[in-house]
């Protein structure tokens, strides 16, 4: 094992490399003490103020290329994790010119049905010819015949649904515009990202993700956009700040068990789950074609970083982003099950050994130092925190260990004087000694 470890492929630089682990809200000098800030849009231009202090910071952008994670913004052009979505239309944009529409065809949905009798505009009652996965609170697609065409689009909320007449009651015309629909047409519930929230909308990444007025599937759109915009602000506008690439957010390369069963990607109102009859893996290779053409807009110098241990992409991304590693699920159980520890490290050593420039180790379960989100002393100790440390220093990969409800913990081990064996508490100190 440790001449599998005297093979990976040394970054160029000293350890430890300590991250923020997730997206920060807030940055400022003192942070130039992480060797790698990861934030959303609006924290890039904060980026600056510690690239200033250590100009070796790497500054990385968080964006999600399966989910559309900024629905919470009133205004629908605010691009926090990637391509805005303010209004439907005949093509996906991210333009605020029109109104930073999006192709209702680059959805991803689960299986649909298909209206019984035509409705006219104001209509809110329809019924269905199959009413399963249909629940109050979601959120669906209606559009003409026939599957898979989008005509005639428009977004809808699910009210309520009547089981035994197969009916619905509906609110209409969600950042888009209630039309008429004629007997027949498809109604199909959206899929969502990793998360409950219904407006947590899927995006389609999969090939059979069916082109928009411009003529290009959603992968297409999304890696162009993607880097004329991944160095600016929410509103985008330029930057101050030297953005040495993007970190992805639960970009798997497969619909897994956390997503529903009854996904439809290529729209014919059948589940397949993103894989085809023949076992062609639809979505997994969508999203490795969305890699390549990232990195041909990119060159090769920008960090692109897969953002679960499960991506897909040798070749063309720089590593991934290991969440939870080397632990399993639940993660805020303060005693930790190690179960994957093996296929953890198996991947952790590929990674290095393909030569990624930046793979990290991201560890999720409480401790001592970092709660995260559990009653302080939850946790009996920093054990936790030591083991995938250790895994990320044998390795020579980044290590990050950060909650939303942990602002900035910061753990001995961190920055240590080398020759009296002390942890370094004071900005001197830690400037000094951080890669000991």
């Amino acid at each position: 094992m440790l001449d599998d470890f005297a093979n990976i492929t040394d970054t160029g630089r000293d350890y430890p490399l300590v991250t923020t682990g997730s997206a920060v809200e807030k940055v400022g000098a003192a942070d130039s003490k992480y060797d790698a800030l990861l934030g959303k849009a609006r924290a890039l231009g904060q980026m600056a103020v510690a690239q200033a202090v250590d100009p070796s910071t790497l500054a990385l952008r968080w964006m999600s290329p399966f989910a559309f994670q900024a629905f919470g913004y009133r205004d629908g052009c605010t691009s926090e994790t990637g391509i805005p979505f303010g209004a439907t239309g005949p093509a996906t944009t991210g333009d605020a010119n029109d109104g930073c529409a999006v192709f209702a065809g680059h959805w991803l949905y689960l299986a649909g049905t298909t209206i019984e009798t035509g409705i006219d505009p104001a209509a809110t009652v329809i019924q269905v010819a199959d009413v399963r996965d249909l629940a109050p609170g979601d959120y669906a697609v209606l559009y003409d015949a026939p599957a898979g065409g989008f005509g005639n689009a428009e977004h809808v909320r699910i009210v309520d649904v009547d089981a035994p007449s197969r009916t619905l009651t509906i609110e209409r015309g969600y950042k888009s515009t209630a039309s008429a629909h004629a007997t027949g047409s498809i109604l199909a519930e959206h899929a969502l990202g990793m998360g409950s929230n219904p407006l947590l909308w899927a995006w389609n990444q999969a090939t059979t993700s069916p082109p928009d007025g411009s003529g290009r599937r959603l992968g297409e759109v999304m890696a162009e956009w993607t880097a004329a915009n991944y160095d600016r602000d929410e509103h985008g506008r330029a930057v101050g700040t030297r953005v040495d690439g993007i970190i992805f957010d639960a970009d798997f390369h497969y619909l897994n068990e956390n997503h529903a069963s009854t996904v439809d990607a290529n729209n014919d109102l059948v589940a397949d789950n993103g894989i085809g009859p023949d076992g062609a893996n639809w979505w997994g290779t969508g999203m490795h074609d969305f890699y390549v053409r990232l990195r041909a807009l990119l060159g090769p110098e920008k960090l692109i970083v897969g953002g679960v241990k499960e991506s897909r992409g040798f070749g063309v991304l720089d590593g991934v982003q290991m969440e939870g590693a080397p632990g399993a699920p639940p993660f805020d159980s303060p005693t930790p099950s190690y179960r994957p520890f093996d296929t953890d490290l198996s991947i952790l050593l590929t990674q290095r050994g393909a030569g990624g420039r930046y793979t990290e180790i991201n560890q999720k379960h409480p401790t001592l130092v970092s709660p995260k989100g559990k009653p302080i002393g939850s946790a009996a100790g920093d054990a936790a925190f030591r083991l995938p440390f250790g895994f990320a220093l044998l390795a020579g990969a980044y290590y990050g260990d950060h909650h939303r409800n942990d602002p900035d913990p910061w753990y001995d081990e961190y920055a240590v004087d080398p020759a009296s064996g002390e942890a370094q508490t004071t900005a001197a100190g830690i400037a000094a000694h951080r890669h000991w």
